[in-house]
């Protein structure tokens, strides 16, 4: 949500930007990170909770969206 919708969360206070639509580039270091921290942060509750990074596209917001829930 912070990356499709990231003006939205800026006025809420949140000062990471995932994506800078001006540009329409993505903070891939940043973006992983955060999925790497979410998944140590719930490995106990889920510990089969795996994701492949190297599926993640970032040519365009509609490209990441489908490669991300795919």
């Amino acid at each position: 949500m912070m990356i499709n919708h990231g003006e939205y969360f800026k006025e809420l206070g949140f000062n990471s930007s995932y994506y800078d639509p001006q540009t329409r580039q993505f903070d891939t270091d940043k973006i992983t990170g955060r999925i790497r921290q979410i998944i140590d942060e719930w490995k106990t509750k889920y510990p089969n909770l795996k994701m492949k990074y190297e599926n993640i596209k970032y040519d365009s917001l509609v490209s990441f969206n489908v490669s991300f829930t795919d």
